[in-house]
């Protein structure tokens, strides 16, 4: 599965909404030229700055080579989704 870097900017967030809680390198990527399909990656510490280094140059990635692809879609996360990742990542603000 390759995918070219190019994501959509996050609300300020750089390129890619990124959550930290627990050592957890969490990403919600979104790739508007397949119908706005939308991945969230579980990023190896490892691999951490070598994933930011190839989303920025813009280079072909395949996600799974820098960590755990955790759900993909199109459009947004469902409901259901975000709240197991508000609940075990603290991604996504509480609905109001």
């Amino acid at each position: 599965m390759n995918f070219s870097s190019k994501f959509s900017k996050g609300s300020g967030a750089g390129f890619a909404a990124r959550i930290i809680m627990d050592n957890a390198l969490v990403y919600e990527l979104k790739y508007p030229k397949t119908d706005n399909a939308f991945f969230i990656l579980e990023v190896e510490k490892a691999k951490h700055t070598e994933f930011l280094r190839a989303s920025e140059e813009g280079r072909q990635i395949d996600l799974k080579d820098f960590g755990k692809l955790l759900y993909s879609g199109y459009g947004e996360p469902s409901e259901e989704i975000k709240e197991e990742l508000r609940k075990k990542y603290g991604m996504y603000k509480d609905p109001e």
